[in-house]
């Protein structure tokens, strides 16, 4: 349906093939020596291991320069995240594979260099062939999937190449229901479908084995009636071939005799709940026979022997002691940059994880998130007072495993090494990334999130968040690739000589746009490391997944700093019935959200959507949905029809029905949504079919902080105001769409016959 990107020339929007070029640089920062602080380390993890500030140098090194060269946009955000989430790139065909969460979708994006220069890389996507949907796999496949079986979200993905097969993580529509891992071919044709635990939330290879972290989460709550699923590791074996493997789910059902022994070591455990239900897999690093599995809210890690099929231990990570000397932390938000100790402890609880191997020993390294509970009605965090800022830390009184007198903070704003057989900390970054932000040229941002661009707004959070992290060797150095999940950006370490504490900042690339609250590339979710031996352009490239954004970066590691064109071209799907394609004959053309006031423009709220092609349509699946935060949705399933050109009228809650300069009466709606009240500043509106996003559009007069759109939301809303559609669908709302103001305007008037005639209420 879209017909090209954000920022292509207007002379472009009425082709089906888009072009699209930009402008982008990365930023570097150079750690010279570091500062290692004091070698503070004890059995519980408690302290510093080579950690410290850092104050980066000038730009003298060679080898420590990532630019931009690359980028793909999905033609979606949002401020809530979850669009492009996961990135892999597969050498044999050139093309990288990306989880879609906005469409439900496997993203297959073609990455060249151009014909005409080599040294230059362009993406390539056509929306018909490259957007793999999976419901219509399940229905064309029921025999590979449990009956009943709907595919409620797309996580993970992964690549074998010596298998020439595509992993795909897919959790089922009931939150408590068992998911699928499916395979395809290159092509995104469909091969096979596994079962697996409940929530499979990452997915990835160990030879002829495929993983996948099943999280377990008790998402309605842990009220009567409902269900806490338990975690697991599924391991299916394929050794056999992709269409006859065996899939195994391996539960933590042993561990529930030894919840005592796991609450003392400090594995932390919700009080009353049994650890099979309670520890809840996130992310799976493997060396050979062994699977380590970050078990997050537990601040744990669990080893799993490939060859049984059991785990083997599940071991706690300590904490972070920040009153020690090399883990300053700014906990405050008083909207200036002030590193300090501080009496309380950092639960490390990572996200990704990654393994590698130095003289036969395994390590673990650990991008330290923290994560809270918040499901339902139910929260496992709460706000302590800290110098007058109310900073969110552990209920104490709900866990098990840490000490009740202490103050407990989520996440270790850092990343950490661990010796892999008995969980002992070999190396902790300290302040290493809250400095280097702090002494960057984003400092004006830092500590912002990545739906605002305020200083230390998420001070008394968990800061910059670490949130993915990816190890790899680069001209016999060892480096660590660390997503910032909040101010966004990347930055590389030499861990090298990480157990004598010499970890050094190499460079930070960041590609977001802070002139407004999301713009650019923001909050990296997936990492995906190319070796120059397997690159199009023979450099070291790392693609970045941006999930609030919806775009994939993709850096390449040079000795100089560079600025490159961005060449995108975006072929759109065009009306019909294709597999993998969006409707292209549905948008929403216009809306009205009085707010619940009664002195507005318009005598009740609605939502009309026009039929943009040549052929009658018939909303048999149709759905249209409202939200006033982007990620809760209250639906309007639709029936009929709609005429070629003609608008369909969906009539909410009256508004104004004395003094509204326009009038919608009974006949002139099409259906009726009498509980529709439309929030009059900040919105989103969607289009569905069948459960696939059609069309978005989100309206946001605070600035895009809360809402689920295309590109730029639609400002400047109000209850005198009404948004309609100017243009065809170029995924960007703040160009497909306008506001009107009709305040002051008389019934009759010019502005209001025009406008009534454009919706048909003439």
């Amino acid at each position: 349906m879209r017909v090209n990107m954000k920022r292509l020339l207007a002379i472009f929007m009425a082709l089906a093939l888009c072009v699209s070029v930009s402008v982008t640089t990365a930023c570097l920062i150079s750690d010279k020596g570091g500062n290692p602080s004091s070698d503070v380390s004890d059995s519980s993890n408690s302290g510093t291991s080579g950690g410290g500030t850092i104050k980066p140098g000038e730009e003298e090194e060679e080898n420590t320069v990532w630019n931009k060269v690359a980028n793909f946009s999905t033609g979606f955000s949002s401020a809530d995240g979850g669009v492009a989430e996961i990135v892999k790139y597969n050498k044999d065909n050139g093309k990288f594979y990306l989880v879609n969460g906005k469409t439900q979708t496997l993203d297959i994006v073609t990455l060249s260099t151009l014909k005409d220069d080599k040294t230059q890389l362009e993406t390539t996507f056509n929306e018909k062939t490259d957007r793999i949907f999976f419901n219509s796999l399940v229905s064309e496949h029921p025999e590979d999937f449990a009956d009943g079986f709907a595919v409620g979200d797309i996580t993970s993905v992964a690549i074998n190449e010596e298998k020439d097969v595509v992993a795909v993580a897919l959790q089922a529509k009931a939150y408590d229901q068992a998911g699928s891992v499916a395979l395809l071919n290159y092509d995104g044709s469909f091969i096979k479908a596994y079962p697996c635990g409940v929530q499979p939330d990452m997915v990835t290879f160990a030879g002829n084995l495929i993983l996948t972290a099943d999280e377990g989460e008790p998402r309605m709550g842990y009220g009567e009636g409902y269900v806490d699923p338990k975690g697991s590791v599924t391991v299916v074996d394929v050794s056999t071939g992709n269409k006859s493997g065996v899939s195994t789910v391996v539960t933590f059902d042993e561990f529930n005799a030894k919840r005592g022994e796991l609450v003392e070591k400090g594995v932390i455990l919700k009080k009353g709940t049994e650890p099979s239900v309670d520890l809840e897999p996130e992310y799976i690093a493997t060396v050979g026979n062994y699977a380590y599995v970050s078990l997050q809210e537990a601040n744990a890690i669990a080893t799993l022997d490939l060859n049984s099929k059991k785990f083997t231990s599940v071991l706690p990570l300590g904490f972070k002691d920040h009153s020690l000397v090399g883990n300053e932390i700014d906990l405050l938000e008083d909207g200036k940059i002030e590193l300090k100790n501080q009496n309380v402890y950092g639960v490390y609880m990572p996200d990704g994880i990654s393994a590698f191997e130095v003289k036969g020993e395994t390590y673990l390294i650990t991008a330290n998130e923290g994560d809270a509970r918040e499901w339902g009605d139910y929260s496992g965090v709460k706000k302590t007072k800290i110098e007058g800022t109310k900073v969110e830390t552990l209920d104490n009184e709900q866990w098990d495993g840490i000490d009740a007198e202490k103050t407990y903070i989520l996440g270790g704003r850092s990343f950490a090494i661990f010796k892999a057989s008995d969980m002992t900390l070999a190396y902790e970054s300290g302040a290493k990334i809250e400095s280097a932000v702090a002494e960057s040229k984003f400092k004006a941002y830092f500590n912002c999130s990545n739906d605002d661009v305020e200083l230390d707004s998420r001070s008394k959070k968990k800061g910059p968040e670490p949130e993915t992290i990816a190890v790899s060797e680069i001209d016999g150095k060892l480096y660590a690739f660390v997503g910032l999940e909040r101010i966004g950006g990347v930055m590389m370490f030499d861990i090298t000589d990480f157990k004598n504490g010499g970890v050094t900042l190499s460079a930070y690339a960041n590609s977001r746009d802070y002139s407004a609250n999301m713009a650019g590339d923001v909050a990296p979710e997936g990492l995906d490391f190319l070796p120059a031996e397997k690159s199009p352009t023979g450099k070291n490239l790392l693609f970045v997944a941006n999930e609030n954004s919806g775009t994939v970066s993709v850096y390449a590691f040079e000795k100089e700093a560079k600025t490159y064109e961005m060449h995108e071209t975006f072929v759109s799907a065009q009306g019909g019935e294709g597999k993998g394609e969006i409707s292209s004959t549905l948008v929403i053309y216009s809306a009205y959200g009085s707010g619940g006031k009664t002195d507005g423009t318009v005598s009740h709220n609605f939502i009309a959507i026009k039929n943009i092609s040549e052929k009658e349509v018939d909303l048999k699946g149709y759905t249209v949905s409202y939200s006033t935060n982007g990620t809760d949705w209250v639906e309007k399933p639709l029936s009929g029809s709609i005429a070629a050109g003609e608008v369909y009228i969906i009539r909410g809650a009256a508004a104004n029905t004395t003094s509204a300069v326009i009038n919608i009466a009974d006949s002139q709606a099409d259906t009726e949504w009498n509980d529709l009240v439309i929030d009059n500043k900040v919105f989103s509106l969607r289009i569905t079919l069948n459960d696939i996003v059609v069309d978005l559009l989100a309206v946001d007069a605070d600035g895009g902080s809360a809402v689920s759109g295309e590109g730029a939301p639609v400002s400047d809303m109000s209850k005198q105001k009404i948004v309609i559609r100017i243009s065809g669908d170029t995924n960007d709302n703040s160009k497909d769409f306008e506001v009107i103001s009709f305040k002051g305007e008389a019934q009759g008037s010019e502005l209001v016959k025009t406008y009534t005639k454009k919706l048909g209420l003439e």
